[in-house]
């Protein structure tokens, strides 16, 4: 389900108008249609809204960076998408790299020299004990088609 669907639904339940004061709205047009005069909305048939502008770098060159205690959200779209993130740690760093998602994702896990350290098929956490110092490159893919995702990173030591 996508991100606009469950907020057009939220804010029809909530009673609320999802249009801000100037009068647009961040959904895609057609999506919506006044239900009645107190500002309530109903969600109209359409089709999916187009597909935007990849939202994460697909290699370590173009990776987006995330730091242990952050969360960022994805999209993998059908195909040969992925998704690349980018962790700078100290040598004797330890963190855990989560992914939620509703289907399986493949994460792989590249070491500052570009070689693969870990690749978990269908599996949603590594666990990173970091040897040396640099930059550590987590690769998400989808195993299962086009699907959102969140990527969380704690630090365990």
């Amino acid at each position: 389900m996508h991100r606009w669907l469950v907020l057009c639904t939220l804010l029809s339940v909530l009673g609320c108008n999802p249009k801000d004061p100037k009068g647009s709205s961040p959904l895609p047009s057609g999506s919506l249609s006044p239900a009645s005069a107190v500002g309530s909305a109903m969600l109209l048939p359409d089709s999916d809204p187009i597909p935007g502008p990849d939202d994460h770098g697909d290699d370590p060159a173009q990776a987006t960076a995330i730091a242990a205690g952050q969360t960022l959200l994805g999209v993998l779209s059908d195909g040969d998408d992925r998704d690349a993130f980018a962790l700078d740690l100290t040598g004797g760093a330890r963190v855990v790299l989560q992914a939620h998602a509703l289907g399986a994702v493949r994460l792989e896990l590249l070491r500052p020299d570009g070689s693969r350290l870990q690749r978990e098929g269908n599996h949603l956490q590594l666990d990173l004990d970091a040897a040396v110092a640099g930059r550590y490159t987590l690769v998400v893919r989808s195993l299962v088609g086009a699907q959102d995702y969140a990527l969380t990173v704690e630090r365990t030591r």
